[in-house]
């Protein structure tokens, strides 16, 4: 469509704030509809009625299906539940307008509103840790060959913003500290999907810059999980499964729940086209989280 409508919260003092957000989403027009305003004398915010209309189609997956939540000035269009029963977590940061998993990619997801950003982590040739998804560069940069056959150096010399855009031109990839970094200085809070290395060149870096309690540990390999509670015990935990398998509430209880102890919070991940009803439930029922990813459609949702 090209137009999209949203119910939305919104103090006075976020007006110029809603402009910002709704400006740098779009570089169309926008309207607010001042109509079936009310206003909650307990939360003292006004429900108003916001409208953007798009002159040309374009891909805006993640706007049409998450619209800003504004309150108190504070724009966040993913922002998590009151109670923290419910996230939402920015996919490589937000890689629908920068390039994946770079520094820019993160710092949008901030400017946004993102709480949670998920990050791929690979190990180089010479045992650095690194932000990338796929095991060579040749989709995201540049350059072409795999990451555990390349140096840290030979990988700050490549290009990973310009296949997005020419406005990246020269990101680099970012290390795995340079991203916690990040993290810590803008108040996000790292989902890290950890797809190569041992957990004891990981955890180090994570505790030296104060930020443990606010990282998620995600990863398919059961033993690194296991590591890094060792290292942190109440560390989160999120087993990430492979697309597709036989994902049964046993193979739950038998691998995931063993990560469960009293002082830490587990979860099983899950690509929502296999994910079902049922084994939300046994999760549920055994203190276990539930993380869904790869949410891209209203009906997915």
């Amino acid at each position: 469509d090209t137009e999209s409508s949203a119910v939305v919260a919104l103090t006075p003092s976020a007006t110029n704030s809603l402009a910002k957000l709704l400006f740098k989403m779009s570089d169309k027009s926008w309207s607010f509809v001042a109509g079936n305003v009310a206003h909650n004398p307990t939360t003292h915010v006004l429900i108003g009625l916001i409208r953007w209309d798009w002159a040309t189609p374009r891909n805006i997956v993640g706007f049409d299906l998450r619209i800003p939540h504004i309150v108190d000035g504070q724009s966040a269009p993913y922002r998590d539940t009151p109670d923290g029963n419910f996230r939402v977590t920015g996919h490589r940061g937000w890689m629908e307008t920068a390039p994946e998993n770079t520094l820019a990619s993160f710092r949008e997801a901030k400017a946004i509103g993102c709480v949670w950003v998920e990050g791929d982590v690979r190990v180089t040739s010479d045992g650095e840790l690194v932000i990338i998804h796929d095991a060579t560069v040749n989709r995201t940069s540049n350059g072409t060959g795999a990451v555990a056959d390349m140096t840290l150096a030979q990988l700050k010399a490549l290009d990973f913003g310009s296949w997005k855009s020419v406005a990246f031109a020269g990101e680099q990839i970012p290390t795995f500290k340079e991203w916690i970094t990040l993290c810590k200085k803008i108040n996000l809070r790292p989902y890290i999907h950890a797809n190569s290395g041992d957990a004891a060149a990981y955890v180090p870096i994570v505790r030296n810059l104060g930020m443990l309690g606010r990282v998620c540990w995600g990863s398919n390999n059961l033993n690194f999980l296991a590591d890094v509670r060792s290292l942190h015990p109440a560390a989160e935990l999120s087993v990430q499964t492979y697309l597709s398998g036989n994902y049964s509430p046993a193979w739950i209880d038998a691998n995931v729940a063993p990560l469960k102890t009293d002082v830490n919070q587990v979860e099983f991940s899950m690509q929502f086209e296999y994910f079902t009803e049922a084994l939300a439930q046994h999760c549920h029922a055994n203190g276990i989280g539930v993380n869904v990813w790869n949410l891209k459609t209203r009906d997915s949702i």
